[in-house]
């Protein structure tokens, strides 16, 4: 019998950038066309998140982590590495951090950020973590803001204008892929 040896943290890795690319692809489509984001799209994007962060979790959780020679690209792979479920609740919080910001703000703010924008954070860090998690996001806003200027100078908006958040935080998700894959580690 062939016994496959397969690394659970490459595996989790593609599986959740993949499933964040379809999740922020079908979300920013719907976030241009109707600026909301329907809830069975966001149930699905969270059951994919879930999916992901167990697997992702499960060795260290029950205590039976891969040792690996090869470097950790990520606290939570190091935390993985040694069994520490502590590095675990470290990265959960880190990946859940903008999320709640952006529902908070999204809560007090008069509504000026979407809460879907806060949940759709939320799902993506659950699937990505949070190497690619805050690139994306730091892109996302410089190209949401960039795009607010054009829009201004255009004379085609106002302060008070509204623009789906989703299609940046996709492009942004995207240049957060190509700089992992230029400099990885």
């Amino acid at each position: 019998m062939r016994r496959w040896n397969v690394n659970i943290g490459i595996l989790t890795e593609t599986v959740g950038e993949t499933a964040a690319l379809f999740f922020l692809a079908a979300g920013a489509r719907e976030d241009v066309r109707s600026r909301t984001i329907s809830l069975r799209k966001l149930t699905a994007g969270a059951i994919a998140a879930a999916g992901v962060w167990l697997l992702r979790t499960l060795p260290a959780v029950i205590g039976i982590a891969q040792r690996e020679e090869s470097e950790a690209d990520s606290v939570f792979q190091a935390g993985l590495s040694t069994g520490n479920t502590a590095w675990v609740i470290g990265e959960l919080l880190l990946i859940m951090l903008p999320g709640m910001i952006f529902l908070l703000i999204s809560h007090c703010g008069k509504k000026q950020l979407g809460s879907g924008d806060g949940i759709c954070l939320l799902i993506l860090g659950g699937l990505c973590g949070a190497v690619k998690l805050y690139p994306a996001l730091t892109a996302a806003v410089l190209l949401s803001a960039l795009y607010s200027v054009f829009l201004l100078l255009e004379k085609r908006g106002n302060l008070q204008s509204r623009i789906p958040f989703l299609p940046f935080l996709l492009a942004g998700y995207m240049c957060a892929l190509l700089l992992s894959a230029l400099w990885p580690g």
